[in-house]
């Protein structure tokens, strides 16, 4: 740190970590969308009982990040009506079954980016959890996933799972861009998801905001803070 001229970080969480650790200062430069991905739809609804309600997820999954979500959102998924089901959609195929995930509500499928956009845009909530008991917390508290840089744009409603306060769900709530859980419980999971099928949430609400949270996050605004820097 001494040695460098600029120290950037990705979130406010993690300014403040290194502020306070280290006492020095930072410089702000979020996780920035392409400008390109900047085309949003709406969600789809379920129009029966019959139909399917998925929630989407897209990345990988490790004990370190979020395996632990994982498994209650498997619990919740068996309080959860027939129809309910959880789609995964990571870089490599994963072992469900090892990790303790292999259940008949829970499917993967490897997509390209452009198929992952569809799916993502098809799905009725997108699921962003974060571990509760990760080794690495500090990690945890001051992230900001890449894949929710895809959710923000996605037009579909996002799920914020993860500990009390989190970067994730500080972000969240306080933007207005994604719906907030962090108790680590099965039923109020599924209660919180039932809810959301049931209409409790605005959903132009959140995907209004969403979009907001997206054009902060623009590509170009980026490319253009950097260029200030250097010039």
């Amino acid at each position: 740190f001494k040695n460098s001229k600029r120290i950037i970080c990705c979130t406010e969480a993690m300014q403040d970590y290194y502020n306070k650790k280290y006492n020095i200062s930072t410089d702000l430069l979020y996780h920035s969308i392409p400008d390109s991905k900047f085309n949003f739809s709406s969600a789809h609804k379920p129009k029966s009982k019959s139909d399917k309600f998925t929630i989407a997820y897209a990345g990988s999954i490790s004990e370190l990040m979020n395996l632990d979500a994982f498994q209650t959102m498997k619990k919740a998924l068996k309080i959860l009506p027939e129809n309910f089901c959880l789609r995964i959609y990571p870089i490599s195929k994963i072992n469900l079954e090892l990790i303790g995930l292999k259940d008949k509500k829970i499917k993967q499928e490897i997509v390209s980016r452009e198929e992952l956009k569809i799916k993502l845009s098809q799905a009725n909530l997108v699921f962003a959890p974060l571990a509760f008991n990760s080794p690495n917390i500090k990690e945890i508290k001051t992230v900001f996933s890449n894949k929710l840089l895809s959710y923000l744009v996605s037009g579909t409603p996002i799920l914020s799972f993860a500990p009390k306060d989190c970067y994730h769900n500080r972000s969240a709530s306080d933007g207005g861009w994604g719906i907030v859980l962090d108790e680590n419980n099965e039923k109020k999971l599924a209660k919180t998801i039932l809810d959301f099928y049931k209409g409790e949430y605005d959903n132009n609400h959140l995907l209004k905001n969403a979009k907001n949270e997206a054009e902060k996050r623009r590509a170009s605004l980026a490319a253009k803070k950097i260029r200030k820097w250097i010039n």
